[in-house]
């Protein structure tokens, strides 16, 4: 090579290198435009969390609203919780119960449940008389309760399911035919024993997949666990067993969601978090707004600094936080949808997990996610952006982070006040599936 190939080689070098620290040195931060900043991981993977990278210096905290607790007049000291059954069993054996029914039980029968007890961890046994029947039903009371819940309040529980909570169920969930085969289900009404003490939250009801299932724990009847104290007492003391309603169409859900995805469709069962949003959209559709659920996200430091993820299948991390954000979420798709029919196509779809979702809505999962954030955000009486002005959901707050989670679990985020100029600058460095987006109220 010519002396003068070598020096135009190495001013070739020389340049280019100047040139590419330059423009290095020089770059232009990227920048997302928005008076405030959804900050979110759009990934799937509950197994793994993503860094956020340094969204804002701690020395500038304060350009950021302090926490507000959001409190009404309800008393809220006592609140009811949903027990979730351990399935790890279900794997072992998928024999249903219902291929061979019994004889049905006659008015007065009594009869011994198998039930769980939270406060020991192992199982009692509880008798209980049938005081209530209809083509679908059987009211079941405990006998230490019958001076306090005779069969008139009975009567009227048979006869709110069979008139409005069973119909409900075929109207929006599953088919009538597949609630048929299920055929008439137990409710026991009893004491459930969860510690309660007279205060915190207590056990309001539960199914168990075991009891539609050949187990020697199982009580192989189609059943449901209602509890009687404090669930069915109001402030005063006084047994109101229509404080049961509500719950009684919540744990229906469950149990028929479970036949038709497990026994029936011989699939797996549905997500923890998409199975709970639906019972309580069954709630929603028989009560109206939960509004418990509103005021609890409100007041949630948890979900405000994205501690919170929306898709959580581990029933020992499902907490009231996990509750209210599904419950919001399957409130936004039905908001977005106007379909009556939504909750049986998610139900029926062959995904048991959110691509059912997918399936039933339209859209990938992340842009769901994304858009249900903002909404919960923006609250727009209309569009995406918004819940379609739902009775009652102009009380959800716009919730912004001063504590913010850095390493955000898969499908959990938060927002934070833009700086003045409204131009937010990305960090150097954050996960593959962190996302940025400007909101601008």
């Amino acid at each position: 090579m010519s002396s003068l190939k070598k020096l135009l080689l190495i001013f070739f070098i020389l340049s280019s290198s100047f040139i590419f620290f330059s423009c290095m040195l020089f770059k232009k931060p990227q920048t997302v435009d928005g008076a405030y900043i959804l900050v979110i991981n759009q990934s799937t993977d509950t197994a793994v969390k993503q860094d956020t990278g340094v969204v804002y210096s701690r020395e500038t905290e304060g350009m950021y609203p302090s926490a507000q607790i959001f409190r009404n007049s309800e008393d809220k000291s006592i609140y009811p919780i949903d027990r979730i059954i351990d399935t790890d069993m279900l794997l072992t054996n998928r024999i249903p119960i219902l291929t061979s029914k019994s004889e049905p039980p006659k008015l007065n029968d009594l009869k011994d449940f198998i039930t769980e007890n939270y406060e020991t961890g192992k199982k009692d046994t509880v008798r209980a008389r049938l005081l209530s029947m209809t083509d679908h039903c059987y009211v079941w009371v405990e006998e230490s309760y019958l001076s306090k819940i005779t069969s008139m309040q009975t009567d009227k529980l048979a006869a709110e399911f069979e008139s409005r909570i069973y119909p409900l169920i075929y109207d929006h969930f599953v088919e009538k035919t597949d609630l048929e085969s299920i055929g008439a289900v137990y409710l026991l009404c009893y004491d459930i024993k969860d510690g309660f003490s007279g205060s915190g939250g207590f056990v309001a009801g539960y199914f168990s997949p075991a009891d539609l299932l050949n187990y020697s724990t199982s009580n192989k009847c189609p059943l449901l666990y209602i509890d009687t104290y404090p669930l069915m007492t109001d402030r005063f003391g006084v047994y109101k067993i229509e404080n049961a309603f509500s719950t009684v169409t919540h744990e229906l859900q469950h149990l028929s969601n479970f036949y038709v995805n497990y026994i029936k469709e011989e699939s797996a069962m549905q997500s923890l978090w998409m199975d709970e949003g639906l019972s309580m959209a069954a709630e929603d559709l028989y009560n109206g707004t939960q509004t418990s659920r509103i005021t609890y996200y409100n007041g949630s430091d948890n979900i405000r600094n994205g501690k919170v993820p929306l898709i959580q299948n581990r029933p020992d991390l499902f907490w009231l936080d996990n509750y209210s954000l599904s419950y919001l979420f399957f409130q936004y798709l039905y908001s977005q949808t106007s379909d009556s029919t939504l909750y049986k196509k998610i139900i029926y779809s062959p995904y048991n997990d959110f691509k059912a979702l997918e399936e039933a809505c339209g859209k990938s999962i992340s842009e769901l996610m994304t858009d249900f954030r903002i909404a919960l955000f923006l609250n727009k009486p209309s569009g995406k952006y918004g819940f379609n002005s739902k009775e009652g959901f102009d009380g959800i707050a716009a919730l912004t982070s001063y504590n913010y989670e850095r390493y955000l679990e898969a499908s959990a985020g938060f927002v934070i006040k833009a700086p003045a100029d409204r131009s937010f600058e990305l960090p150097e460095k954050y996960g593959p599936d962190i996302r940025f987006y400007g909101i601008n109220p």
